[in-house]
């Protein structure tokens, strides 16, 4: 592609503008630039997602507009929870009396037993008039009383057992600390604990340290607590105080330490707040007043107001700053060096005025309005100035934003769109959530932290006090369960609903509510046995566009007037409320600033509406966020047919009325969409109205019943044409936004009329009465090369015009025009080509070339059918390119899937079940069971030493292995445990001379337990069962085995009953689904068993490799005429035989399979194994390996397996008895899917042309909501179904289906085709209706027609792809 743009002569991409023309980046010299005209405002979403204003040039450059900024926490230790190190040694009598002095005292069990009237103490240095926190916790009291003393400051007497809390002051630095009996004190006690608290904390006469809070007598007045904060607080800076308050009596008052009294007076309980401007002095002191009798904590000190000057009385406030005068006093606030002189600035501010005037001063003297405010200025200071005008003023300004702005009105638009979009999440607020250390959690018993983890072994809590969340807001909270038994629940906050977690990770975004008082994360173990780990907690902001992620476009409109005439107040008196109230700038809006509305519902049937007639056509469109409000109507004040309900949470499009269509949801990222709707028809409505629908069917009116919800607005938009263009704010009077004009690009130097290529990749928008054309022409229609969409808003036209004659004209249908096409018109004359999506789409071999091409225009080449839509980019070579760099060109952008089959995740990807064992052929052609193995059982198996083995007659260990030189039946053993089940046995023969060594388990050798027997050097496999409490694996010989093995190992073999299979019999790895199958063989590879009948036939067990890769059960069998068979099988009955078969290289390979009378065609093994089979309904109940005489057979057989099938499924192996491998089913994956269009693709091939249904589906959990493709009941078809019903049309023969097949279906309304095989085999135009897709299933959707074979992969996608995206995806 690169190459070919190197070829071209000219390129026109969104890439750079001046007011007045589209640049070009080939050529470069200008010769090729267009000129472009609007003369008005608009908008366009920018690259960072948000609606803005062309004219805009910056992003707001005030500095915390809306005084919300808080710096970090002055403070420490503001709610006196702080403990300092313990400072008694000991303190827990676990090294007896050490350190402690004192008589009539002893320790017994670590428990001090007091018989004494005596001081028992420990001299410490501790600083003066400091705060202690003593406990002492007492068994026992018999007799007496103590004190708890600290240099003659001594507690009231404690008479009674437990853990007494003190808090006392120290006197001399040199203190003696301990207890005082009070009388004769006999009683044990277990300990007794100083700590220093209050740290940092100056306390004045009467004031004291408490539990978690500093207490204030009430007897003393101006007595102050206070610390000194380091650095010093800065004068003139405002800071927010905040603290939590417990008043019995008097007040409480905030003073400097230079002794000023803020008027602030504070005699309520609970917590209060208040913002002060530092006067003088470096910290704030709180002073007791009026005899205070109380407490207070959780002090916090923040500074507020950051980046904002203050003068005279104007002060920060509550998220504003207060513009107070009542007198005439100065009052201003202003932010410095954020403006440039002679620039010009557009000022939005909210004003709450009480009284008075307040100015915003630069570029003029302007009074601002009470409510919002909108003012442009040319900039004569380089200050953001506000001050008090006249009066007594009185106000607050809050919500300020200063952009700058152009006057040019002809800017190009470059538009971006298909973000990607992500989290936005706030800082950490869980300290330790990794559980590094046993710290900051708080826990109830059965909960400990060790290893990183928090684990659980039983019912209780684990919790952490410092999540500081915010109440009313959402929380992003993760964390990874390990469950093993029982369940967890997890919350924010004591109020906020539990809600359960799973094994594995957990994601949950959950809102707390003003009602909590305890501000804890909580986890829950309700008989859990399990552990968590990685807790996040983070505020959720919304979503945030992923950098980078959009792709931008130049949109080229035609000329629109909004009619609403305030499209983002809707507080303003021209929006009608009906059961509804508004909260005007309530959250941040599409275009970055706060200036969304909140409607709520205050009654049923709640709506608003703007009285407004709607004409034909009309569209009607809101930008909206959801709340708790699910349903959403747009309807019109005229009868029911104007309407359109949508569901916001899901994005779902709903019911709609006769007279509505182009319903359509758009994204536009932190979970705000517009929603859009068309009204057409002679009848016209009287207003427009945005309601509150019941459900998503509402029809016209179907309001709630309810009430109690709300969801966020943000620009309304009523404009009389066809379809919904780019937003166009207004404030107070209806706006027109201007037609986009792009004309006059190219040159004679840069337009080749004897042969080039026109390209254009264009989103066109549809409707209107006229085409809309993109064309190379002489200035004139007369001589012209055309890309036009026709009128109908669904046909591509391709024109040449040569002298005035119609040369060639061809029109042709291309769906995905309105939403992405790449398009290339090659032409040379009676040589046209157009390539569409990669894909020719027509071809003219006659015809001749226009004359005289100098212009590239949006329109015809005289000004009409000018061309709307979003432009990519437009293209011109002044050469015919090939057949194939046409398609390379056109090519769509890659779209990757939402889904990819992924074999190493499958179980976690699905929900997969079997229930049973089952066999796979691994990537080395080898039988493999999905059973897996535990850990090591075996000691001492590489025989380093002479240790650990039960040695038998003429055994020895030495050398590294163990060896046999006439062994017997017990020649070496080792036992394992008494577990039940099979183990498997793996060992080397390292040397051989004669004999055979044996494997069994148990005390005894015969022949139906001997596991394998090795008779040469090798390694061997054997899997042992040691049910019956056979707890010896035993190494043996019935023939004096001469020899020495080594690297034994023996390990358990679990079962994995679902555990999903990757099979490669085809030849490559693919996912094996098949359906539930008995092997009616009881011994599959025991031929010696008497269940085997032998006719003329023997069956010799050998030390062979089977097709498993071990030396187990191969047999060699022998015969003339002969039959290894068995009977008691019902007849009439369609069978599958088959065996594993492989030469004995005796040269005698021949054999059959029989089933009643019947015999397969003469097999011929090779030197590989190979499994053959045989299908037939026999008459008679024998089933058999055979020959005839004419055959003679020496071979090696194994794994034979009888089953009611007509065709072989994978091997089942039996010991004993008939074996089931149950159905498997592979269902519910959930990945993203596009109910209004998406593909779905598989590469898969059938076990067998069975004549029965095989589905692989997308759904909503049932058949009326499902779309998918799979086999049919007749030979060989492949075929697709929408909503369970089967378009005959789409019934199609493929010459295998047991080969692999690669398939896929597009699905959009009115365009659904599948492709098999890189070719398009079926398509309809039919228009339909799918909702709620939401999982991935190897059925039908409902459990039905499940789909059994090899899977190679399946994918997903969001989007109906091309026709050139699906046949190169599925050629093979």
């Amino acid at each position: 592609m690169s190459n070919l743009l190197d070829r071209s002569s000219l390129v026109l991409t969104p890439t750079a503008y001046n007011n007045g023309e589209a640049l070009c980046i080939k050529p470069d010299d200008a010769s090729g630039d267009f000129q472009f005209s609007r003369n008005s405002a608009a908008t366009r979403v920018n690259a960072q997602g948000l609606v803005e204003n062309v004219q805009i040039l910056s992003s707001n450059l005030v500095q915390n507009p809306s005084f919300s900024e808080q710096g970090s926490e002055e403070v420490s230790n503001g709610s006196f929870s702080q403990e300092g190190s313990e400072e008694l040694a000991n303190s827990d009598f676990t090294n007896g009396l050490t350190s402690w002095n004192g008589s009539g005292y002893t320790v017994v069990n670590n428990q001090l037993i007091t018989n004494s009237t005596g001081l028992f103490y420990q001299p410490l240095s501790l600083t003066a008039n400091k705060t202690f926190k003593a406990e002492i916790n007492i068994e026992s009291i018999s007799q007496g009383g103590v004190k708890f003393y600290c240099q003659g400051n001594q507690s009231a007497t404690i008479t009674t057992s437990g853990v007494h809390t003190i808090y006392i002051v120290s006197g001399s630095s040199n203190s003696l600390v301990g207890i005082n009996p009070q009388g004769t004190f006999e009683a044990v006690v277990n300990s007794i604990s100083v700590r220093e608290v209050g740290q940092d904390w100056s306390l004045g006469t009467g004031w004291s340290i408490g539990e978690d809070k500093a207490i204030s007598d009430g007897l003393s007045n101006f007595e102050n607590i206070y610390q000194t904060i380091s650095p010093n607080l800065v004068i003139g800076n405002s800071y927010l105080i905040s603290f939590d308050l417990i008043v019995t009596s008097g007040a409480l008052r905030i003073r400097t330490n230079a002794g000023t009294y803020y008027s602030n007076v504070f005699n309520t309980s609970g917590n209060q707040s208040v913002t002060l401007k530092l006067e003088n002095g470096s910290d704030f002191w709180f002073n007791s007043y009026s005899g205070f009798e109380g407490s207070i904590t959780n002090i916090s000190v923040k500074e507020v107001g950051q980046n904002w000057t203050l003068g005279g009385t104007a002060a920060i406030g509550d998220n504003l700053v207060n513009i107070n005068s009542p007198s005439g006093e100065n009052a201003e606030v202003y932010q410095s060096s954020v403006l440039v002189i002679g620039r010009k600035y557009k000022l939005d501010c909210t004003l709450n005025k009480t009284s008075g005037d307040t100015q915003f001063v630069n570029g003029g003297t302007f009074i601002l309005n009470n409510g919002s405010n909108v003012i442009q200025f040319t900039a004569t200071d380089t200050r953001v100035y506000f001050k008090r005008g006249a009066g007594s003023v009185i106000s607050s300004i809050t919500n300020i934003s200063v952009i700058e702005i152009t006057s040019d009105t002809s800017l190009p638009r470059i538009s971006y769109e298909n973000f990607s979009y992500q989290d936005a999440l706030g800082s950490e607020l869980v300290v330790n959530g990794d559980f590094a250390t046993d710290s900051d959690w708080g826990m109830q018993s059965n909960w400990t932290i060790a290893n990183g983890s928090a684990n659980s072994n039983g019912s209780g809590l684990i919790y952490q006090t410092s999540v500081s969340y915010i109440d009313g807001k959402t929380y992003k909270v993760t964390f990874d369960a390990d469950i093993t038994s029982g369940s967890g629940t997890v919350r924010l906050g004591n109020t906020t609903a539990a809600t359960a977690f799973v094994n594995g990770s957990n994601e949950f975004y959950l809102q707390t509510d003003a009602s909590n008082t305890t501000r804890y994360i909580f986890f829950y173990g309700n008989s859990l046995v399990g552990s968590i780990d990685n807790v996040s907690v983070k505020e959720y902001l919304g979503q945030s566009v992923v950098p980078e992620s959009g792709c931008g476009s130049w949109l080229f409109e035609p000329q629109r007037t909004n009619r609403i005439t305030q499209s983002q107040n809707f507080g303003d008196a021209s929006w009608g409320k009906v059961n509804s109230n508004i909260t005007i700038n309530n959250q941040i809006s599409p275009d970055g600033t706060l200036n969304a509305s909140l409607m709520a519902s205050t009654s049923a049937g709640s709506y608003i509406s703007d009285s407004l007639a709607t004409y034909d056509p009309s569209s009607f469109s809101i930008f909206v966020k959801y709340i708790d409000q699910q349903f959403v109507q747009l309807y019109s004040g005229a009868s029911g047919n104007f309407y359109a309900t949508f569901d916001i949470q899901n994005q779902v499009i709903g019911a709609s009325g006769a007279y509505t269509s182009n319903l359509k949801i758009e994204n536009y990222g932190n979970n705000w969409y517009r929603i859009s709707c068309v009204f057409t028809g002679a009848a016209v409505g009287s207003s427009v109205r945005i309601g509150f629908a019941q459900s998503l069917t509402s029809t016209w009116g179907g309001l709630n019943t309810s009430f109690g919800t709300s969801l966020l607005l943000y620009g309304a938009m009523l404009e009389n044409g066809s379809n919904a263009t780019s937003y166009i704010p207004t404030e107070g009077s209806s706006v027109t936004r201007n037609q986009d004009l792009c004309t006059g690009g190219g040159s004679l130097a840069s337009i080749n009329s004897t042969e080039g290529v026109l390209y254009a990749e264009i989103s066109a928008f549809s409707g209107g009465n006229t085409d809309r054309q993109i064309t190379i022409n002489d200035g004139t229609t007369s001589d012209r090369l055309s890309i036009a969409l026709l009128s109908n808003g669904t046909q591509i036209n391709f024109v040449v015009v040569s002298g005035g004659a119609v040369s060639v004209n061809k029109s042709v249908t291309i769906p995905t025009i309105t939403s992405g096409t790449k398009i290339a018109f090659a032409y040379k004359a009676n040589d046209f080509k157009i390539y569409a999506n990669g894909v020719l789409i027509g071809s003219d071999t006659s015809g001749a070339v226009p004359i005289g091409l100098s212009n590239l225009s949006f329109d015809r080449g005289d000004g009409n059918d000018k061309f709307y839509g979003k432009t990519k980019a437009v293209a011109v070579w002044k050469e015919a390119l090939s057949d194939q760099e046409l398609a390379d060109l056109t090519y769509p952008t890659p779209t990757f899937p939402t889904f990819t089959l992924d074999f190493n995740t499958i179980a976690e990807q699905f929900t997969f079940a079997r229930g049973s064992e089952a066999t796979y052929v691994d990537a080395q052609g080898l039988i493999k069971s999905t059973n897996v193995l535990g850990s090591e059982l075996v000691l001492n198996g590489n025989f380093s030493s002479d240790t650990d083995w039960v040695k038998g007659t003429g055994t020895t260990i030495s050398g590294g292995t163990a060896n046999f030189s006439s062994a017997g039946s017990i020649g070496l053993y080792q036992n394992i445990g008494t577990q039940t089940g099979y183990v498997k046995v793996e060992f080397t023969v390292t040397s051989y001379t004669s004999g055979t060594l044996n494997v069994y388990s148990g005390s005894n050798q015969s022949v139906g337990n001997i596991n394998v027997s090795a008779n040469a050097l090798g390694t061997y496999t054997a899997y042992v069962d040691r049910t019956g409490g056979n707890v010896n694996i035993v190494f043996g010989s019935s023939d004096n085995f001469i020899g020495s093995i080594d690297n034994v190992s023996i390990k358990e073999v679990i079962t994995a009953t679902n555990t999903p299979r990757l099979d490669y019999s085809t030849g490559a790895e693919a996912f094996l689904l098949e359906p539930q199958s008995t092997n009616l063989f009881t011994y599959s590879e025991l031929f010696s068993n008497s269940s085997w009948l032998k006719s003329q036939a023997t069956a010799t067990l050998t030390s062979e490799i089977s097709p498993s890769g071990t030396t187990n059960n191969v047999y060699n069998y022998v015969g003339n005429d002969a039959n290894i068979y068995t009977t008691s099988q019902a007849i009439n009955i369609e069978y599958t035989i088959s065996c594993y078969v492989k030469s004995n290289g005796q040269g005698k390979d021949t054999f059959t399979l029989r089933l009643g009378n019947d015999r397969s065609g003469v097999f011929t093994a090779t030197s590989e194994w190979k499994r053959y089979s045989f299908t037939h309904t026999p008459t008679t109940s024998v089933f058999s390996i055979s020959t005839n005489a004419l055959l003679d057979a020496d071979i090696l057989i194994w794994g034979a397996q009888l089953e009611q099938k007509s065709y072989a499924t994978s091997y089942i192996k039996s010991e004993g008895s008939q074996t089931t491998r149950n159905q498997e089913t592979c269902i519910n994956a959930t990945p993203e899917i596009n109910s209004e269009e998406g593909t779905l693709y598989a590469e898969i091939a059938a076990l067998s042309n069975d004549l029965t249904f095989r589905t692989i589906t997308l759904s909503d959990g049932t058949t009326n909501n499902n779309v998918g493709f799979g086999y049919r009941n007749n030979s060989n078809v492949i075929y697709t179904f929408l909503q369970g019903v089967i378009n005959s049309s789409s019934i199609v023969a493929v010459s295998d289906i047991t080969s692999v097949n690669k398939i896929a279906i597009k699905y959009k309304s009115g365009d659904f085709s599948m492709f098999v095989n890189g070719i398009k085999v079926f398509t309809s135009t039919t228009a339909f209706t799918l909702t709620g897709l939401n999982e991935l299933s190897f059925d039908n959707g409902a459990g039905a027609a499940n789909f059994f074979g090899n899977t190679k992969d399946v994918q997903v996608y969001t989007k109906a792809l091309s026709d050139a995206e699906l046949i190169k995806l599925t050629t093979i």
